[in-house]
């Protein structure tokens, strides 16, 4: 075949002797130049990446992940995608480009330049830039949004004393735990606490001094309970524990626990060491009880027979 290019004239020669291919590269040039600002005015990251390869992104996207848009391109995408998300997105990216489906609303971690976590929510799909299959993302900085709403959520279910669960999640909770004893018939079992004599310790060292109590008791049980438990102040210096997973005879074990941990705690009062006890009423869910609620009666009498009988002591009622 006869080479048509002169000899020693290389293309990019052509296009700047050739007045229409000259023209069609300026146009082109000037559309780049127009499509890239316009892009700069969306109010969110955007990235365009070709194999999870970065061949553009706007101002937005430089500016959550901390360097200038330019120097993203070339990077790959999971360069700042958090390890722990980086399987879902992947397969995410993989079902968007195989299939040309649009991934919408997924939250994931990013990692800056910095180090830090965000928070992101993105959108996924499919295109064609400059005539190459390509998968566009669209996403927004989340991270202040999702503190606020865990800050909102702290206050909406704890004790603002203690940080223990508030009455109200405590019995969600339960409900929640008892449908699903009710369903699998995983064991479940149930403490109710009362700080002996607490208005005796109110009455002879003044309510500050109850309140350190209350916030060192708590404090004993989350040392004394797994992550999973679940400790509600249920009013004054009454709480429970909801114990998923945990047979009866493992609930006394943790109750004993609990109260040989209390026996140990002192607090300062009016310039003297005082100490205080607990007395703890266990029982276990059966699937004759009505109600979680049941279960907690059954407790409750447990801890009144605990009282009445000497109190600093665990009572079973099944």
């Amino acid at each position: 075949m006869m080479d048509m290019q002169p000899k020693g004239v290389e293309n990019d020669d052509l296009f700047a002797t050739d007045p229409d291919a000259q023209r069609t590269q300026n146009e082109l040039r000037i559309a780049r130049s127009k499509l890239g600002a316009f892009l700069d005015l969306i109010p969110a990251g955007l990235v365009i990446h070709q194999r999870h390869a970065i061949i553009f992104a706007n101002s937005e996207a430089g500016a959550v992940i901390g360097i200038p848009a330019r120097e993203l391109v070339g990077h790959h995408i999971f360069d700042f995608i958090d390890d722990e998300h980086a399987g879902l997105v992947r397969d995410k990216f993989n079902q968007c480009f195989d299939d040309s489906v649009t991934v919408r609303s997924l939250e994931v971690q990013l990692v800056d330049v910095g180090g830090k976590k965000r928070v992101i929510q993105l959108s996924m799909s499919p295109l064609f830039w400059e005539g190459l299959p390509v998968i566009n993302i669209v996403f927004s900085d989340i991270t202040l949004l999702k503190q606020k709403e865990h800050e909102l959520f702290i206050l909406s279910t704890t004790d603002s004393l203690t940080g223990a669960y508030n009455r109200r999640y405590f019995m969600d909770a339960a409900a929640r735990e008892f449908k699903q004893f009710l369903r699998h018939g995983t064991p479940l079992s149930l403490m109710v606490m009362d700080i002996d004599y607490f208005k005796r310790i109110n009455d002879s060292f003044g309510h500050a001094v109850g309140d350190d109590a209350i916030k060192a008791f708590v404090n004993a049980g989350l040392g004394s309970l797994r992550q999973e438990d679940v400790l509600g102040r249920m009013g004054g210096e009454e709480f429970a524990v909801l114990l998923p997973q945990t047979t009866v005879e493992g609930a006394v074990a943790i109750a004993e626990r609990l109260r040989r941990r209390v026996a140990d705690i002192t607090i300062e009062a009016r310039g003297e060491r005082a100490g205080f006890t607990v007395s703890i009423g266990v029982t276990q869910a059966v699937t004759s009880d009505a109600s979680i609620e049941t279960g907690l009666n059954r407790a409750d009498r447990a801890l009144y027979e605990a009282k009445a009988t000497g109190r600093n002591r665990v009572v079973l009622e099944l």
